[in-house]
């Protein structure tokens, strides 16, 4: 279960380390002049629907395809990083698949018409529910339901249900790379 939550943050981590366009110069002038207006956060409940949960599983399967490519970047930067943190991002950072690994997100963004933060706060929100629906025991499944409905309501419980198949082979399909590693 573990491994699961595990490979996501890795894949975030490694979509986070990756390379950003740059604003031009310009842009960052107007930005000095008029700061942008704060983002307010999506709730649960907005996130939580049918069609941003659709929208998300088109997403994932587009990270699907980099999964295996995150875990061996992030591996590697950790081993040569020596378990610093701030090491570890670096060498990451220089890592030629995170051009890759971007270029997936990129493409699950734009194939899911989710922006990136709606896309990171639906996994956070998702994944520890279907991984335990996924890997729990009976009580544990009927558990994380409760839960689930108790935190989030019954609209997004409902949902969550009837995309619960098509993400959790998604989470089944992410694990089986992360596994699997490089090697193909």
């Amino acid at each position: 279960m573990k491994t699961c939550v595990w490979a996501s943050a890795v894949l975030s981590l490694g979509l986070a380390c990756g390379p950003k366009s740059e604003a031009p110069p310009e842009a960052g002038r107007k930005t000095v002049e008029a700061p942008a207006p704060q983002a307010t956060e999506p709730s649960p409940k907005e996130l939580l629907t049918d069609d941003k949960l659709r929208r998300f599983a088109l997403y994932q399967a587009e990270i699907n395809k980099v999964a295996h490519l995150a875990v061996d970047a992030a591996a590697q930067a950790h081993q040569r990083a020596g378990g610093d943190q701030k090491g570890f991002e670096k060498e990451l950072s220089k890592d030629e698949r995170i051009r890759k690994i971007a270029d997936a997100e990129a493409a699950g963004l734009s194939r899911s018409g989710l922006s990136r933060s709606e896309a990171s706060a639906i996994g956070k929100l998702i994944t520890p529910y279907l991984t335990n629906r996924m890997m729990g025991t009976e009580d544990m499944k009927k558990k994380a339901r409760t839960d689930f409905e108790a935190q989030h309501g019954k609209a997004a419980l409902e949902a969550a249900d009837r995309h619960e198949a098509e993400l959790t082979g998604l989470q089944r399909e992410m694990l089986a790379a992360v596994m699997k590693g490089g090697r193909k």
